[in-house]
């Protein structure tokens, strides 16, 4: 797995090297909607603008001046060898990542005996580990695109900490947890933190979401 955190890209007319430093509203892009829900949770005074594209073109976007910094996964940018436009990383767990961020997954078709024999030593087990607890969470909280959830396991073997976060579309109402996961396997663990937080007001939080995205129209065929 790669580094899994989020990290901070600001044009560079701004003498800003971290989110505290960004003057009142400076306008952050980001398409992620929990990227935009923590970033409000700390930041209330930023304007959160909608950005798109692939990686070098919202890179450009910054530096038009379009947005004054965009907030990006710091995987995608090592691996395009663009490490050098990273301002900023944000330090989990105060701000978490998605669910298996930074992990490369292979598929490979149900049953092919061959093929998963091929395939075992690439597998990495920590990280396997990692995501399936993640990834596990998620579908606990019955998450998706259209919910702002975090989840980032951190450390390794039984003292390892499962951290997440749900939140409403602004930011405003936010439920954290965390699970030591002790002998549990990964899916036990990221189950058992999801049935906390429900108990917490996750709960509520994922009603009003389903409730928000219900009134938004599909689209129409032409």
């Amino acid at each position: 797995r790669e580094d899994p955190r989020d990290v901070l890209v600001v044009n560079d007319t701004l003498a800003a090297e971290s989110l505290d430093e960004l003057p009142r509203g400076s306008r952050v892009g980001t398409s992620s909607l929990r990227r935009r829900a923590q970033l409000l949770h700390r930041r209330a005074d930023l304007e959160v603008v909608e950005l798109r594209g692939n990686v070098p073109t919202r890179l450009r976007k910054v530096d038009e001046g379009q947005v004054h910094a965009a907030i990006l996964a710091g995987a995608g940018l090592k691996r395009l060898e663009a490490e050098q436009r990273i301002d900023a990383w944000l330090d989990a767990p105060e701000w978490l990542p998605a669910a298996g961020q930074g992990v490369i997954a292979v598929e490979a078709r149900t049953g092919d005996a061959r093929m998963a024999e091929l395939l075992t030593p690439l597998n990495h087990a920590p990280s396997a580990f990692a995501a399936e607890a993640e990834r596990s969470l998620l579908a606990a909280l019955d998450g998706g695109c259209q919910v702002p959830i975090g989840a980032l396991l951190i450390g390794e073997g039984p003292e390892a900490v499962l951290y997440a976060l749900v939140s409403d579309l602004h930011g405003k109402r936010m439920v954290r947890g965390s699970l030591a996961i002790g002998s549990q396997s990964a899916s036990e663990a990221g189950r058992a933190l999801a049935t906390t937080m429900r108990a917490d007001g996750a709960t509520e939080i994922l009603a009003s979401l389903r409730e928000v995205n219900a009134k938004i129209p599909s689209p129409q065929p032409e």
